[in-house]
């Protein structure tokens, strides 16, 4: 029984570190688009294009 609680308690905090670390990927990819306009994963970068969502840009 103490195996298994240790097990819940195991996977309840890799899905929380799973979460956490999705969200912080994409706050930094998205500051590093609104300060310099481009980010970079690995050897390779990668230009943001920002794209308005509304009926003015008819």
């Amino acid at each position: 029984m103490k195996y298994f609680i240790f097990g819940i308690i195991f996977v309840l905090v890799l899905i929380y570190v799973f979460y956490r670390g999705w969200v912080v990927a994409h706050m930094t990819v998205a500051h590093e688009c609104k300060t310099l306009g481009k980010f970079y994963v690995g050897k390779e970068i990668f230009e943001c294009v920002k794209i308005s969502e509304g009926k003015d840009d008819e």
